[in-house]
C-alpha cells in the first residue's frame, strides 16, 4: 500500500512494503527519487536492518546458531504497519514475527517516521529491543537520487560536496560476494571536499567513507544548481553507489556499520561497529533530504 504525504511545498510517497520511500517531489512535479527501473536497479530507497551490506555466504552466527540473511537485511522485504498518519507525517512499524525470527532471532520493534517540513523530508528510526537479552543490529539508509534531475543535463554535470574535507582510504568491495576488502583501497580522499561525478567511479561498487567527518553532503548540478542536501549526523560511515551499467541515479547511504569485512568472523555480535542494544531500550537514528 502506498501512503502519500503533502504539505503544499513538496510531497512524498512511501510503500508499506519495507517502508520504502517511493517518491519525493516538489510543487512543480520535479521528482528527486529514482523510479526503480529494473534495467538498472529495481529498488528506490530501501531500509537496511539489521545488517548493512552483505554477509559472508549470506549467513551469520547468533548465539552459536547459523542464520541466513540476504544483503541489507530483512526490513526491506517485510510489510510494515501504518501506526500513525496525518497529511504531512506518517509512522510505519515493523514488529518481530515468525518470519523475521527465522533470520534474526530477536524480538524487536522498528518504527520509521517520515515527516515533511517545507522542502525537507525527515526520516527517523526508533529501534526497540523487546526481548530479554542484548540485541545486535546495524542500520542504514539507501535513497537513490535522480542524476540528472533536469532535462538536458548529464551525469557528469553533478558533484557531491562534503560539509568537511575528508581524508581516508576507501576500501574495495568484492564484486562477487559483497565483502569489504580491508587491505585493498579503491580510492583515496586527501583533504577532499568535492567529488565530481562520473559513471566510472562506481564500476567497482560503492565508495565507502569510513569514520566520516562530514554531517551532510550536497549533491547538485553545476549547471542548474538543482539537487539535494542530505543530512546524516550521527551515522559513522557514509557510502555512495550507482549501478555499474551507467545508471542515471546516485544512492546516498548513511550506515552505522559496513558489510562484513574479509578479516571478520561470522558472529553478528563481533561485527565492527555493531550496536548492542540492551533489553527494553530504544535507540534513535535519523537523516533528511532537502530539495535544492
Amino acid at each position: 500500500m502506498i501512503i502519500t504525504l503533502e504539505n503544499g511545498i513538496s510531497s512524498a510517497k512511501i510503500d508499506t512494503l519495507g517502508a520504502q520511500l517511493m517518491s519525493f517531489s516538489d510543487s512543480m512535479g520535479l521528482e528527486y527519487i529514482w523510479h526503480g527501473d529494473k534495467e538498472y536497479w529495481g529498488s528506490r530507497a530501501p531500509i537496511l536492518f539489521p545488517i548493512v551490506g552483505a554477509l559472508r555466504n549470506k549467513k551469520t552466527v547468533i548465539n552459536g546458531k547459523e542464520y541466513e540473511m540476504q544483503r541489507h537485511g530483512i526490513a526491506r522485504r517485510m510489510e510494515f504497519d501504518v501506526s500513525e498518519k496525518r497529511s504531512d507525517r506518517a509512522v510505519f512499524t515493523l514488529r518481530a514475527n515468525d518470519e523475521s525470527r527465522s533470520h534474526y532471532p530477536f524480538d524487536f520493534e522498528l518504527a520509521v517516521e517520515f515527516e515533511l517540513r517545507s522542502n525537507t523530508l525527515m526520516q527517523s528510526f526508533k529501534v526497540k529491543n523487546c526481548g530479554g537479552a542484548d540485541m545486535p543490529y546495524c542500520l542504514g539508509g539507501h535513497p537513490a537520487i535522480n542524476v540528472p534531475l533536469v532535462s538536458g543535463e548529464s551525469f557528469e554535470d553533478y558533484v557531491i560536496k562534503f560539509s568537511k574535507p575528508e581524508t581516508c582510504d576507501c576500501p574495495s568491495i568484492d564484486m562477487e560476494n559483497g565483502l569489504v576488502l580491508t587491505k585493498k583501497p579503491s580510492m583515496h580522499f586527501d583533504n577532499m571536499d568535492t567529488l565530481k561525478l562520473t559513471h566510472s567511479l562506481f564500476y567497482n561498487d560503492a565508495i565507502v567513507i569510513q569514520n566520516v567527518k562530514s554531517s551532510y553532503v550536497e549533491l547538485y548540478s553545476t549547471v542548474s544548481g538543482r539537487g539535494v542536501r542530505f543530512d546524516f549526523s550521527g551515522f559513522k560511515h557514509f557510502a555512495m553507489w550507482s549501478a555499474v551499467n551507467d545508471a542515471p541515479f546516485v544512492c546516498l547511504e548513511p550506515w552505522t556499520s559496513t558489510a562484513t569485512r574479509d578479516v571478520e568472523n561470522d558472529n553478528l555480535a563481533d561485527k565492527q561497529d555493531i550496536i548492542m542494544l540492551p533489553s527494553g531500550e530504544v535507540r534513535e537514528h535519523s537523516f533528511s533530504i532537502t530539495q535544492l
